[in-house]
């Protein structure tokens, strides 16, 4: 991570074929200084961006926070050859400033 940016992704060994499924889902818990961070997906040819400022989580267990967001909202995403099915990336708080932190993620998995 560098001091105004970080983040971190899974890559996929062989790209995917998700174009059947509507959801990514995932579980976080957030340092409470986090107030938005950019969910991204990618392919060998696209990639898109939402930010989670713009979804509700739902409380599950032991802190987690339960997130479902339409693949529709990743916007010219190809999802017949998935790469890289999630990253979070540039946490920022209440005025936009990058801000560091450890974030706990569980439970990513896409559904239809």
């Amino acid at each position: 991570p560098g001091e105004s940016w970080g983040g971190g992704y899974m890559e996929l060994e062989t790209t995917k074929d998700l174009s059947e499924y509507t959801h990514l889902n995932f579980s976080l818990i957030l340092p409470e200084t986090f107030a938005d961070a950019e969910i991204k997906l990618e392919s060998p040819s696209t990639n898109a961006a939402v930010f989670l400022r713009d979804y509700v989580g739902t409380e599950v267990s032991e802190g987690f926070q339960e997130f479902s967001i339409p693949l529709s909202d990743f916007n010219g995403l190809d999802l017949s050859q998935l790469s890289i099915p999630f990253s979070t990336w540039n946490p920022t708080d209440d005025s936009q400033n990058f801000t560091p932190g450890t974030v706990f993620i569980d439970r990513i998995y896409f559904s239809k």
